[in-house]
């Protein structure tokens, strides 16, 4: 069965939160990739991804997110990615995901994303 991924974004000026729900993994990171582009060709430029709806997580998304984080980075953007667990914050990490990137987010009432 194939992974599906569903991306859904509030936008709040500059400022767009996505929330993720599926996975993300090799066949869906190109999606999610393409999805944040789109937000900052729209002027989105402070992105928070909320990843504790994901039923599962790849290291595969590192080099999507390192990406978007050099999209951002010339006007002054940010990326941050929210509601991983410990262990993915550790996988994200080993894999070379900046350690700005991954915050904790304590208004995030959803459940924690975990490492596959």
């Amino acid at each position: 069965m194939p992974s599906t991924l569903r991306c859904l974004a509030e936008i709040h000026g500059p400022a767009a939160r996505v929330t993720l729900r599926g996975r993300l993994d090799a066949e869906t990171l190109w999606s999610f990739g393409a999805e944040l582009s789109t937000l900052i060709r729209a002027g989105r430029q402070h992105l928070t991804v909320d990843l504790g709806e994901l039923d599962d997580v790849s290291a595969v998304c590192v080099g999507v997110v390192n990406r978007i984080v050099g999209e951002l980075r010339p006007t002054g953007g940010t990326l941050r990615l929210t509601g991983a667990d410990d262990d993915l914050i550790r996988l994200l990490r080993a894999a070379g995901m900046h350690p700005s990137v991954i915050t904790d987010d304590p208004h995030n009432s959803s459940g924690r994303a975990t490492a596959s």
